[in-house]
């Protein structure tokens, strides 16, 4: 299935934990389009335009302060791609009183709209973001991958034949009421922990075409 989709689905790009960036060259008050990729697997699907302007989110995981050696994701005087936009560089991080990170503030290049470089030069790291202004709060619900809920699933059914109990094909219900299925102490275990994972919500931040 993940393969099908992989082929067939039409990307749209969002934020699940957004650090603000503030390009510091960039014109305030400007709003332009850039052109992105419905599907990198299929160029037949088309393109579509999404806003970009001075102030966007980009994914927190995306930055750190101090890298390790292979992390090629921004981090300050390191210059990353935008997908379908520009080149930026980090030269600037803000913080709250409590050290948080609440903003950075980068430079972009002009010369490099659509993500080359006359130059040529290619950083290592080609980020996601979305438009702070134009961008729409929404709901993502993560989905444990297929393989975790299998090993659950093989995991409860060894329970149960420990336990002596006959055991049929054990199955975990969509929402943790798993505990009829696969004996009660082991049934609980696993329904917390899918209700904890699986329907956890997080706020996020994306952008529709």
């Amino acid at each position: 299935m993940r393969d099908v989709l992989n082929r067939t689905a039409p990307r749209r790009m969002a934020v699940l934990r957004p650090l603000k960036v503030v390009l510091t060259n960039y014109p305030e008050g400007q709003v332009e389009e850039v052109e992105v990729g419905n599907n990198p697997e299929d160029p037949a699907a088309g393109t579509r335009k999404v806003a970009f302007a001075r102030e966007l989110w980009i994914e927190r995981d995306d930055f750190m302060e101090d890298p390790p050696k292979k992390f090629f994701r921004l981090a300050p005087g390191r210059e990353v791609r935008l997908r379908a936009a520009y080149f930026i560089t980090c030269q600037e991080v803000v913080k709250d009183p409590t050290g948080q990170v609440v903003e950075l503030r980068c430079t972009y290049d002009p010369a490099t709209r659509g993500g080359g470089a006359p130059d040529g030069r290619s950083p290592k790291a080609t980020l996601h973001w979305v438009s702070a202004a134009h961008a729409h709060p929404a709901e993502a619900r993560p989905d444990r991958p297929a393989r975790r809920r299998a090993r659950a699933v093989r995991a409860a059914g060894l329970l149960r034949r420990r336990s002596g109990e006959h055991s049929r094909s054990p199955r975990l219900q969509p929402h943790g009421h798993a505990a009829r299925h696969v004996g009660e102490g082991a049934g609980q275990r696993l329904g917390r922990r899918r209700t904890e994972t699986d329907t956890e919500t997080d706020t996020c931040t994306c952008m529709l075409p």
